[in-house]
């Protein structure tokens, strides 16, 4: 896995194609709430005597909220998912499967549901990496070499882990199909 994975997310939804783009889109709904950037204070989050950039020191924010149900998982996650399906893991993170594709999609997932041996292929035990850098340190009179870099910790993937996403995305292809939705990952 490569560093900047650690950083994205992918989200699984349903979605239609919008014939006048010919881009899927997913249906959203505008909502007022507590402004997210400072968090319904009003206040610019580095100074309290400037009105928030997003909300203008009104407190709430006009937001895009999905109508939809969503799967927002790691990067990492979502290539678990994308193997378990069958489908192909493409570099950008983003596909869809189209309506008619669904049957077959929710038949690999209630497989999956009801054979941990189909399940046992995608798990895998946590483990930690110490991402390494070496660079030259000029602080002291001798510089020297020295390797620095953060820990990376990966979860792993468990069977309960894998049962909660097949379980999300059934309720997800259940919805799409009743919805005449496609169902989409980016």
């Amino acid at each position: 896995m490569k560093l900047e994975e650690l950083f994205e997310s992918v989200t699984f939804v349903p979605t239609f194609l919008n014939t006048e783009t010919n881009h899927q889109e997913t249906p959203y709904k505008v909502v007022d709430g507590p402004c997210e950037l400072c968090d319904g204070t009003g206040e610019d989050y580095n100074d309290e005597s400037l009105p928030c950039k997003q909300c203008g020191g009104k407190k709430t924010f006009k937001a895009r909220k999905y109508a939809v149900p969503d799967l927002n998982v790691a990067n990492g996650s979502a290539i678990t998912i994308l193997q378990m399906l069958g489908l192909a893991v493409e570099e950008d993170m983003h596909g869809t499967i189209d309506n008619k594709d669904l049957p077959d999609i929710k038949r690999q997932l209630l497989k999956l549901k009801n054979s941990s041996s189909s399940r046992a292929a995608h798990t895998y035990d946590g483990y930690e990496e110490q991402n390494k850098r070496t660079q030259i340190d000029k602080s002291g009179p001798v510089p020297r070499i020295v390797t620095t870099g953060p820990k990376i910790v990966h979860g792993g993937m468990s069977d309960e882990r894998i049962m909660r996403y097949v379980d999300e995305l059934l309720k997800l292809v259940d919805f799409a199909q009743k919805n005449n939705f496609n169902l989409s990952w980016y």
